[in-house]
């Protein structure tokens, strides 16, 4: 096995993030076909679904395949990388879906939840920015009309941006024996609790790591369309969805990767302080 050097603080509250990012790009590519494999091959199926469904159906085909299916495997993704820097323990293609099976109902409710609370956080962020639009539709408006748009922007995204940073450590929590979701909500608020401005970096980090894939994906589109505006046949869909699936499973791996080292940094530096007498303790390993 590789050693994986772990990461260090130079502080109770400081946040390692370069430390954390190179030990999670360090783990995604040690173990790269154990984790991103488990990935891409339970994706597959997903792809072809993406791929024969239009546009607006997307986002439910994906939200319904990862409560009902893939969910799981994220789950025991994140108990590898967990179980690896807790125990040293290996990870493998079988201990991904082993370790993931026995969460498949609390993945379930907490996939429903994570988007039932996003739902509202979302169409509050609209609400905001929803009187300017309206403004847009007369010219009369202009330039005001735009001035407000940006200026209502602002605090839209950041509830969004607050939002993303608050949560996206809960499935980490998730995979760390929580009794369920909700529990899972509560651990990651509550280690996350006046953090957003130092753990935005790391999250700015998964999201650059998306848009990467994504240019990837845009010329793998267009390199099998044969451009942007070309007609594109189901057939030619799917198989633009399964060129793209393996870098996509290897960015997933590397953001699980990332959210699972800072939530653990996070819940040591939560302990409190161990004195001379006592034996330092971590967080359990999952069993």
């Amino acid at each position: 096995m590789e050693e994986i050097t772990p990461i260090k603080a130079p502080g109770k509250d400081a946040l390692p993030t370069g430390a954390i990012i190179k030990e999670a790009w360090k783990i995604s590519t040690t173990y790269f076909w154990p984790l991103t494999m488990a990935i891409f091959l339970i994706q597959i199926p997903e792809r072809i679904l993406l791929g024969l469904g239009n546009e607006r159906q997307a986002w439910q085909i994906s939200a319904w395949y990862e409560m009902l299916v893939s969910g799981f495997v994220f789950i025991g993704t994140y108990r590898c990388i967990i179980g690896l820097k807790l125990a040293g323990v290996v990870p493998t293609f079988s201990n991904v879906y082993a370790e993931g099976q026995a969460y498949f109902g609390r993945n379930f409710r907490y996939t429903w939840l994570i988007h039932f609370y996003s739902f509202f956080i979302i169409l509050g962020a609209v609400i905001i920015v929803l009187p300017c639009l309206f403004l847009l539709r007369d010219s009369r408006n202009e330039p005001w009309s735009y001035i407000l748009l940006f200026v209502t922007l602002i605090p839209a995204l950041l509830i969004i941006g607050w939002w993303a940073i608050r949560i996206f450590i809960s499935r980490a929590a998730l995979s760390d024996n929580a009794s369920g979701a909700n529990k899972a909500f509560e651990e990651a608020m509550s280690l996350t609790k006046g953090k957003a401005f130092k753990l935005a970096p790391v999250l700015l980090c998964i999201i650059g790591a998306y848009l990467i894939w994504f240019v990837f994906h845009i010329m793998v589109y267009i390199g099998i369309a044969g451009g942007m505006e070309a007609d594109v046949t189901k057939t030619t869909e799917i198989k633009i969805n399964l060129a793209s699936a393996l870098p996509y499973a290897f960015v997933e791996v590397f953001g699980i990767a990332v959210a699972a080292l800072t939530y653990l940094h996070l819940k040591e530096a939560s302990l409190p302080p161990i004195s001379a007498n006592e034996t330092p303790t971590s967080v359990t390993p999952p069993a």
